[in-house]
């Protein structure tokens, strides 16, 4: 079985995350400056 934390943690799927954080972050700022 893969525990979630496995899935969270495993090197194949830190770019995924990586990318999500950027977006969530330029998702911010554009909704910050657009108000």
């Amino acid at each position: 079985m893969i525990r979630s934390l496995d899935v969270i943690f495993s090197p194949d799927l830190l770019p995924f995350t990586c990318l999500e954080g950027k977006s969530v972050v330029v998702i911010d700022i554009l909704r910050a400056t657009t108000t």
